[in-house]
């Protein structure tokens, strides 16, 4: 288990992550975080940001933190 960045480009990106682990992976995104929006749907995180949904499988919310993301815009 190595450290991962999943990056997240372009504009209406959906994606399904099934090993991020929180602490040592990060969301990478190309804009700002104006507008991020984090919820717990089912047993899953989703982490919503302009056109972008991306789901965490199995993560719950309350275990990420902003140290978990990046945002280059």
């Amino acid at each position: 288990m190595g450290r991962d960045e999943f990056q997240i480009a372009g504009s209406e990106v959906t994606a399904r992550i099934t090993d991020f682990q929180p602490g040592q992976d990060h969301l990478t995104f190309d804009h700002s975080a104006q507008g991020l929006r984090i919820r717990r749907v089912g047993a899953n995180t989703v982490v919503d940001l302009g056109t972008d949904h991306i789901t965490l499988v199995g993560l719950n919310s309350h275990q990420l933190t902003m140290s978990d993301f990046v945002f280059r815009g």
